[in-house]
């Protein structure tokens, strides 16, 4: 499949996934609505050899209850080939790489995640994954705290801290976002995004003005506007900076 100017995940593959689990519901009223439990799996195979690349099985029990809380946790095998040598990890200075030798990989990681209910005005979510990775070992947590003090304002930020062990060398990744949305009215909105990592040491900021005069219509006035740290002096350059206007129209006939 070629997306020529769209986007796919992989190509070249021929993915098969499955997923079977039983959920039960308990009585009205009580602390918890319901319980699942679930065994999945997913595996891609190359299409030009039918070669196995990649795969993972798993087991996730999770639990809810009437205000949308939910806790769930998952146990997760994953099986790696990678044919040739994959750098995971480049300074953005480029003095320093991680690499992981081509080879076929077997690790298993467990993971567990809280996440509370978006109907409440202050909700967020968290969560852990830990284990193998790879012929090393890795600590992530993730998570966002979002507030709404009324229904036209919506804040958000989330962060994601990865801790990497590996033979070649031992790096942390960490990315933190900052996302603003306003509702003028039901037919104008503005949103913003700001993000950071400290691999690439690159900030980008997205700024999009959304108009619905009416069904079938609409206007984006889209700011973007990207910096790097390249030299990690915390001095950032601009790299990108462009504003579009895009209209759609729709014509019934």
């Amino acid at each position: 499949f070629n997306p020529a100017v769209g986007f796919v995940n992989r190509s070249g593959v021929e993915e098969d996934h499955w997923n079977i689990g039983y959920r039960h519901f308990f009585a009205p009223g009580g602390p918890v609505r319901s319980i699942l439990g679930a065994v999945e799996g997913y595996k891609a195979d190359l299409l030009s050899n039918g070669r196995y690349s990649s795969g993972n099985d798993g087991l996730r029990i999770s639990g809810n209850n009437n205000r949308g809380d939910q806790a769930f946790t998952r146990y997760i095998r994953n099986r790696e080939v990678l044919l040739t040598n994959f750098t995971i990890y480049r300074s953005s200075d480029g003095k320093r790489s991680v690499v992981i030798p081509a080879g076929n990989y077997e690790f298993e990681e467990y993971f567990f995640g809280v996440q509370m209910g978006g109907q409440r005005k202050l909700a967020g979510n968290i969560f852990f994954t830990n284990g193998e990775y790879y012929n090393g070992t890795h600590f992530q947590n993730r998570g966002n705290v979002t507030w709404r003090p009324n229904r036209q304002l919506s804040l958000d930020m989330s962060f994601t801290i990865d801790k990497i062990k590996l033979p070649a060398g031992n790096f942390t990744v960490r990315q933190l976002g900052f996302t603003t949305q306003y509702a003028f009215s039901s037919t104008l909105s503005w949103s913003n995004l700001v993000q950071y990592d400290n691999v690439s040491e690159n900030m980008g900021f997205n700024s999009r003005l959304h108009w619905i005069p009416k069904a079938g219509q609409q206007v984006f006035l889209v700011l973007n506007w990207g910096m790097i740290d390249a030299d990690k002096d915390n001095r950032f350059d601009s790299t990108l900076a462009d504003l579009s206007l895009k209209v759609n129209y729709t014509f019934r006939f």
